[in-house]
């Protein structure tokens, strides 16, 4: 388990990292409702103006629109991911944690099978791929080690709360629930 994120102790990289994730969140929103917006002034730049069948001009409006609205409901889930870091944080609530690690795992699998893709696409084309594969492996590389950093500070956070509250009750204790209390934020 790390003990730092990029010199920064754990509880401040993982409310830094939830506050640069909430910020491109809030920005890839903007940028997914524009695009849903103009989707039709997207579409007549995208493709040439001769010949332009309607039933095509219309295919690619709402593939555009679909795209959008892919982008735009992944960008809302990000957000409360990273708010909900944030929170968990600040309030040493593990469980808080849990959604940011859950979508940004997802998001370690796909990049990694995104690399393996271009592993062979460097083979078949190795002028053109190799830039673009030097790059994904540096950012999958660095994806990695803040993923790492805010699941060491998950297991931090958790062992706290395990000491704090132990589920064994010791002779005498009020007989009440043990587990946390979350309602309070």
């Amino acid at each position: 388990m790390l003990k730092s994120v990029c010199c920064m102790r754990l509880p401040t990289a993982g409310v830094i990292v939830g506050y640069l994730g909430l910020a491109g969140s809030i920005l890839l929103t903007i940028g997914s409702a524009c695009v849903i917006g103009f989707a039709n002034e997207i579409v007549n730049n995208l493709e040439p103006p001769k010949n332009v069948d309607p039933s095509s001009h219309e295919e690619m409006r709402m593939a555009v629109v679909i795209i959008g609205c892919v982008y735009l409901g992944g960008a809302i889930i990000s957000i409360m991911a990273s708010a909900m870091l944030i929170i968990g944080t600040m309030k040493n609530r593990h469980l808080m944690m849990l959604p940011w690690l859950v979508l940004n795992g997802l998001g370690l699998f796909s990049k990694s099978v995104y690399n393996l893709v271009l592993v062979y696409a460097v083979f078949q084309y190795p002028a053109q791929v190799a830039p673009i594969f030097i790059m994904s492996m540096l950012s999958l590389a660095l994806y990695a080690y803040i993923y790492a950093g805010i699941y060491s500070l998950y297991k931090h956070v958790q062992m706290s709360n395990d000491e704090q509250r132990p589920l064994v009750r010791e002779e005498g204790a009020h007989e009440s629930t043990t587990y946390p209390n979350y309602t309070k934020l």
